[in-house]
């Protein structure tokens, strides 16, 4: 299930602070605010407002102080934009991802028209837009991982240690670096039913590919994520460890862990 993202009109937000509708455009067009664009309007996002109006300073509305708003992170955008005010920006030019308009960089990574001379795990952009999304992933006593699409976008230590793959090589690693060819069809079939909303099996049989041994036997169970949007979770346990019976592992894993993150 996909929950849409509350937001609100530049008037409306505008109401909420008590400001002008200019000021707000100008937040906007200054790129100090994130906001969407359908046709003449913008629509800001409710997080994205909060988060803004925190960062600098201001008092927050009423309106806008709310249990339901979870976790707030700072507003996506693309990597140029993010660097458009530092040395940084110079590597943007002709770089594959500003070329294609790519809305997560770090898939690139292997891309030969990369300019990004930092490593992903390292780079201050994706520690500070992306990271923060998917920590959750290291205080899961399991083998976890997130991933959207067909790449990872982070592992815990676990999932490090069970592919026998250091941490930090996994930002933008595609899935077929990961999961053997033995079990990768079966793998994108099940990430393609995530993505359109069906379910998938709780728990199946995934080979992992193992630096040492080739590839390891895994129970391995999807769960689709609230944030980031159109992410999932992925958690795995060794065959030899995982209990004979599917449904304990489930148990073990948390009563919880079969609705959406």
């Amino acid at each position: 299930m996909v929950t849409e993202e509350k937001t609100v009109s530049v008037p409306e937000a505008a109401a909420l602070i008590g400001i002008t509708r200019s000021t707000v455009n100008h937040w906007i067009k200054t790129k100090k605010l994130h906001a969407k664009r359908s046709g003449r309007n913008y629509s800001v996002p409710v997080k994205e407002l909060f988060l803004f109006l925190k960062s600098a300073g201001r008092k927050i509305p009423s309106g806008l102080e709310s249990d339901d708003l979870g976790p707030v992170f700072k507003a996506y955008r693309h990597c140029w934009n993010y660097w458009k005010d530092s040395d940084h920006r110079d590597e943007c030019n002709d770089c594959v991802v500003s070329d294609n308009q790519m809305e997560i960089c770090f898939i690139a990574k292997n891309s030969s028209r990369l300019h990004c001379s930092t490593r992903c795990c390292d780079c201050a952009y994706y520690q500070d837009i992306y990271l923060p999304r998917i920590q959750f992933i290291h205080q899961i006593d399991f083998p976890a991982a997130v991933c959207k699409g067909l790449f990872f976008w982070g592992v815990n230590s676990r999932w490090s240690k069970i592919c026998q793959v250091p941490q930090k090589d996994f930002p933008g690693t595609g899935i077929e670096h990961v999961i053997d060819q033995e079990s990768l069809v079966a793998v994108i079939s099940d990430i393609k039913k995530i993505e359109l909303g069906e379910s998938v099996q709780p728990a199946k049989r995934v080979f992992l590919k193992n630096e040492p041994d080739g590839k390891l036997a895994a129970i391995v169970s999807f769960f689709p994520l609230i944030e980031p949007p159109g992410a999932f979770l992925i958690l795995a346990m060794p065959e030899d460890e995982h209990p004979k019976n599917i449904n304990s592992f489930e148990k073990n894993i948390g009563k919880d862990m079969k609705r959406e993150w």
